[in-house]
């Protein structure tokens, strides 16, 4: 299933997409290869605002751009988030959402990982849309 149709009849917003370079510059500032899934939605989306849910992404600044969510929150977490990349801040006692590299979306809070969801598109069309 393609990102189009997961956002089909949804009430989106989007920043709009970034090119390749700026994924792959992404990576080399993070030291992670990001998951197939998710780098979809950063060439062709960018960041995404739907209900409660806030998306980081990259071509933007702040809170919502993934290379600094990620070093702040790694940096907070004692490097526990070192493999991982933040997608999402709650604002909900310090609950964050985090991908691997393979794509699997976990909560970390209070020093622990939970995988929630195999992978990304999974997360978005279960608990974002």
């Amino acid at each position: 299933m393609n990102l189009k149709t997961i956002f089909e009849n949804k009430k989106v917003l989007f920043t709009g997409g970034v090119d390749i370079q700026a994924v792959e510059q992404a990576e080399m500032k993070l030291a992670f290869k990001i998951p197939s899934d998710y780098k979809e939605l950063l060439l062709q989306y960018g960041a995404l605002a739907s209900g409660g849910h806030e998306i980081a992404a990259l071509g933007v600044d702040g809170y919502l751009n993934v290379v600094e969510l990620t070093k702040k929150e790694r940096v907070l977490a004692n490097n526990q988030l070192d493999n991982y990349i933040v997608i999402e801040n709650l604002a909900t006692e310090g609950l964050l959402i985090v991908l691997d590299e393979e794509g699997q979306v976990y909560q970390y809070q209070k020093n622990a990982l939970v995988k929630i969801y195999s992978d990304f598109k999974a997360y978005l069309k279960e608990e974002v849309l």
